[in-house]
């Protein structure tokens, strides 16, 4: 069972020290965020991520977030050549303190999926993005105490790898949110993320072009990683933090592991539905299929390697969808029971740690980007520009907190 904790203003003071104390001794972090909308998705899909930039940016700086999934990952060699990780999880409930907008389908999805509204009103640590007065010491921030802005600028200065899925829009909004306004061009803030988002790793990114995975939303990636790594005594042991029994039943979730391969499945013909298996929804409200991605992966995992691209080719329906946070359409089906931003950050981090082995700590500031068909965004800062002005005030805070903290 994965244990998600939940971080609010009614327990904040008992786990505020806990969280920063996973962040800082954590080998590497896994994150994910819910959000009100992330505005029109018609407009993001140019492929010039300049033109595009102006849409995501808008978006981020109008919509708000919700709750910031935080999966702290260690290692300990626990036999030789077995690593345990040890996952401390946390799902922090926001409440922006500025006006914002709410999209209705992103509601929509949230409350298919559970999303608990009253808990984000009542119990959501406040925040408010920093304006550029803020930032530049031209206009003092008040003190907070529990300042989600804290806990981003610690995950920061932990300088170890931190892990998205399908990254971009979430490193868009956590630089507005907690960091910065964001700057007025795409060239700028990939000069800046370039910086601050240095140790990113998209599992995305990594699914689609480097463990080459028949399908890449994250649901799927994880599950065929859970099984892989729990197929023929090859296990990669997940422990979680021991002082979780101690907390009250009010402060955490457990969400079940997902089972293993059954062979029944398979002798059966159990039909599985294409457009469900590679992108994690169907827009058909009367489809019959098998929308159960235990059952997908049943069929996928039962044909010979060779035969799988064609198994898979022959179950998908010709259809192209961006895969974006917060999608909604009245006839999907939702891929699990209940969705946190804990929980996807777990599963972002169980991939992440699955792959280790095999790929080392490469492909750090490597991003997703639909469209890609091959190298995805590659966060460099060009030799023509420098930083801007607000993130280099920021970025000079950053290193005197780290400097106290010594």
């Amino acid at each position: 069972m994965a244990v998600v904790i939940d971080v609010n203003r009614a327990n904040a003071s008992q786990l505020w020290p806990r969280v920063l104390y996973a962040v800082n001794k954590a080998h590497f972090i896994a994150i994910d965020l819910e959000m009100t909308g992330i505005g029109m998705r018609n407009k993001k899909r140019s492929k010039d991520l300049a033109e595009r930039y102006p849409t995501l940016r808008e978006a981020a700086q109008s919509r708000a977030l919700l709750s910031l999934g935080i999966a702290c990952y260690t290692s300990t060699e626990t036999a030789p050549r077995t690593v345990t990780w040890t996952a401390q999880t946390f799902d922090v409930a926001l409440f922006c303190q500025r006006d914002y907008v709410v999209e209705p389908q992103s509601l929509s999805f949230l409350h298919r999926h559970g999303f608990d509204f009253n808990h984000h009103v009542e119990a959501g640590l406040p925040y408010t993005p920093p304006s550029k007065a803020q930032v530049l010491g031209q206009d003092d921030k008040p003190q907070q105490q529990h300042d989600p802005a804290e806990l981003f600028r610690a995950i920061i200065a932990a300088n170890v790898p931190i892990v998205a899925h399908n990254g971009l829009i979430d490193l868009l909004f956590l630089y507005e949110s907690f960091w910065a306004p964001l700057p007025t061009t795409w060239a700028f803030f990939t000069n800046n993320a370039s910086q601050l988002f240095a140790n990113v790793v998209d599992t995305k990114y990594l699914s689609e072009f480097v463990a080459q995975d028949e399908a890449s939303f994250l649901e799927f990636v994880f599950r065929k990683h859970y099984r892989n790594q729990n197929a023929d005594k090859c296990c990669m042991p997940i422990a979680m933090a021991s002082y979780t029994r101690f907390l009250g039943p009010a402060s955490y979730v457990t969400v079940a592991y997902p089972r293993l391969a059954n062979k029944a499945n398979v002798r059966e013909k159990v039909k599985v539905c294409g457009s469900y298996s590679r992108y994690g929804f169907c827009r058909n409200s009367s489809c019959e299929q098998s929308h159960d991605l235990d059952e997908i992966l049943d069929q996928l995992q039962a044909s010979k390697p060779s035969k799988r691209a064609k198994v898979l080719e022959a179950l998908h329906d010709t259809v192209e969808v961006a895969d974006m946070k917060g999608s909604d359409d009245s006839t999907t089906k939702p891929a699990v029971e209940g969705h946190r931003a804990g929980y996807d950050a777990f599963m972002t981090g169980y991939i992440y740690a699955s792959l280790l082995p095999t790929i080392g700590e490469k492909h750090k500031g490597q991003l997703y980007i639909m469209g890609a068909k091959r190298n995805g965004l590659k966060l460099v800062k060009s030799a023509f520009s420098d930083y801007t002005a607000t993130h280099q005030a920021a970025w000079k805070q950053l290193q005197a907190l780290k400097c106290d903290r010594r």
